[in-house]
């Protein structure tokens, strides 16, 4: 109960965790001579859940202290707790709720070995006849892979949604497929794996209407994404593809019954239209004039939108779309106005 009351305290990150695993440690020490404060394994899940907390909350009160410690305590908190299992302990049998909270924590971590130990923690779950990684599990460990860098993380991604799409007792959600349309946008994977799952989310989600599979506009923003940072964009060829289904992806955002592009879906585009339109500099100005006027209508202009148009359009362009008139301050280029420079209502619905 003591431990579980430290998840709400509102102390710093740091004395919550040194609170808890000082406690857990006088518990360890002491338990010889007093039996009856023995950890058990629902001493070890309190502890986790406090720790699983706590890795998540930003800043630190001290220098020396930092999220890998926790992380490390989870780790031991978690062999802790099979090991009492395994040695006759029946107070808390173990389920992948534990192993649930240390991947999530692993997830949102700045952990460098993170992919690793969640491979392993997921390992383990599946060897295990006691728990089974369940969706939630898939989740964070797709999220996991979604900020990894890993060569072989694109590769990952897809066998772990299609092992998701072989059990019967896994239903997949919308986050699971942005945060895999994320992990390709973000490791050079092919465009046209990542306008699958996008497809295959939209088929699912008009075949079984499911709350949990509407889309959002995360995983057509990542696609537009995924297309513009394509290595293949070197290659004129491929080129038109690419951009083909970047533009079949942006129109039906546009007319989707379900979502509406946002700030980030203007800057993937104007980010398509300058990676993958560069050598035919009328056709990307009629895209980019079209969909920065779009934009400016509806109030979605953001620092980011205006950096997009300024990497790929002549001065002209952008004068004449932040209507400009004959600005000609030599001072200060158009191509330095942020979003505070021009009308507020460019802006309106930026959140």
């Amino acid at each position: 109960t003591v431990l579980l009351s430290l998840s709400l305290s509102r102390m710093d990150r740091q004395t919550v965790v040194e609170c808890a695993t000082g406690l857990v440690n006088y518990m360890e020490e002491n338990q010889a001579t007093n039996p009856s404060i023995k950890p058990n394994s629902f001493t070890y899940n309190a502890l986790i859940t406090v720790l699983a907390k706590q890795s998540k909350r930003q800043g630190y009160s001290s220098s020396t202290f930092d999220q890998h410690h926790t992380m490390t305590i989870l780790d031991n908190a978690v062999a802790k707790l099979d090991k009492l299992w395994v040695e006759g302990d029946r107070s808390a049998e173990p389920n992948n709720r534990a192993f649930n909270m240390v991947i999530n924590a692993y997830a949102k971590s700045q952990d460098r070995s993170a992919l690793r130990k969640v491979q392993d923690l997921l390992n383990r779950m599946k060897c295990s006849t006691l728990y089974q990684p369940d969706i939630v599990t898939m989740t964070s460990v797709m999220e996991c892979l979604s900020k990894s860098s890993a060569p072989s993380a694109c590769q990952q991604t897809l066998d772990l949604l299609r092992e998701v799409g072989k059990r019967s007792d896994l239903r997949p959600n919308a986050r699971l497929y942005a945060m895999a349309i994320m992990t390709l946008s973000q490791n050079q994977g092919k465009v046209e794996d990542a306008r699958n799952l996008l497809t295959e989310l939209l088929q699912l989600y008009e075949a079984t209407k499911h709350k949990e599979l509407r889309p959002s506009s995360h995983p057509y923003n990542y696609v537009l994404n995924c297309a513009a940072n394509s290595l293949e964009k070197s290659v004129k060829e491929r080129k038109l593809e690419l951009f083909r289904i970047a533009a079949q992806t942006y129109k039906e955002m546009r007319k989707s019954p379900y979502v509406q592009p946002d700030s980030f879906t203007y800057g993937f585009w104007l980010k398509c239209c300058n990676n993958l339109l560069d050598d035919n500099d009328d056709l990307r100005g009629k895209f980019v004039k079209f969909a920065f006027e779009e934009c400016k209508l509806n109030g979605l202009v953001s620092n980011e939108v205006l950096t997009r148009l300024y990497q790929g359009s002549p001065p002209d362009l952008v004068g004449e779309l932040l209507e400009l008139g004959d600005y000609k301050d030599t001072k200060r280029p158009r191509t330095s106005f942020r979003i505070q420079d021009l009308p507020a209502k460019w802006s309106r619905n930026l959140r």
